[in-house]
């Protein structure tokens, strides 16, 4: 037989699971949005729409909280409209298929041609790094054989080992960071040629991804989003501006040739790999 306090227990899990609460929905960008006349924060709101023929239309509308201002005028913009102004700004950063095979071949080029400025650099640091190893040897013999104070010996030691780091790291810098360049420019272009497609096929979870990826300080007012793009994306877009109506003809861009200036390329962006995979589906892929 159960006890009072037992039955208790039971009813209210019964009445729990008769009233479960309704799960919340995640809209795709709230949080991300602020207003651009007060600057509250962005929210969204389902609404159902019945007509007299009992056709129904389902539709979500992003507002201002209005937390920081109550009488901020910005109305209402249905997420359709939001959608379409942000594939609008990923196609400004896409830049023609030929045109980007082009781009890795100038870079590729401009990487091989510091490989070989580079090399005496690195071939010089590496012989320094030989001989502090021999010092550090002799600095061995001169302590044990009692050459020299202890004090010495760990001044000494510490002022070896402390520029043998700053070698190592100078070396390894020069080494990766051109292949680097080459790999983070295959990714940004293939990010900038499928974005805008990506997005239009995404999932709610994935175009929140996408948009928070490509740029800070989102705002919406009088219904139009403004974008800025974070570099290296803002390079991607002034590219993409320059080579319109542009062809490439023998490794040349015509009808006039469009400059890719060094060290503009070699900023680290993280790709979003939601993105990527839509390329490597879709698309081939790149060198």
């Amino acid at each position: 037989m159960i006890t009072k306090v037992e039955y208790d227990r039971i009813q209210k899990l019964l009445a729990k699971n008769e009233n479960p609460k309704p799960e919340s929905k995640v809209f795709s960008f709230t949080g991300l949005i602020r207003c651009g006349e007060c600057g509250a924060m962005i929210t969204a709101e389902d609404k159902v729409k019945n007509q007299k023929n009992g056709n129904v239309h389902n539709y979500t509308y992003y507002s201002c909280t209005k937390r920081k201002k109550e009488d901020c005028s910005q109305k209402t913009v249905e997420v359709k409209i939001l959608e379409e102004q942000i594939v609008d700004y990923l196609r400004t950063i896409t830049i023609p298929e030929e045109f980007i095979q082009f781009a890795i071949d100038v870079i590729e080029n401009d990487v091989e041609s510091d490989n070989k400025k580079n090399k005496d650099f690195i071939e010089t640091h590496k012989t320094e790094l030989s001989n502090l190893s021999k010092k550090f040897n002799k600095l061995m013999e001169l302590k044990l054989g009692d050459l020299i104070s202890e004090e010495e010996f760990i001044s000494k030691r510490s002022e070896y080992k402390n520029r043998e780091l700053e070698l190592k790291l100078i070396i390894d810098e020069f080494e990766k960071s051109n292949n680097n360049i080459v790999t983070n420019v295959k990714e940004l272009l293939k990010f900038g040629s499928v974005a805008a497609t990506a997005f239009q096929n995404a999932t709610v979870e994935e175009k929140r991804i996408i948009l928070s990826s490509i740029g800070s300080n989102l705002l919406i007012k009088d219904r139009k989003l403004e974008i800025q793009f974070e570099k290296p994306l803002s390079l991607l877009k002034d590219i993409s501006s320059s080579v319109k109506g542009k062809r490439v003809k023998k490794g040349r861009v015509e009808p006039a040739q469009v400059s890719i200036k060094k060290g503009t390329y070699s900023d680290k962006h993280t790709i979003n790999p939601l993105v990527l995979r839509e390329q490597d589906s879709n698309l081939q892929p790149f060198g």
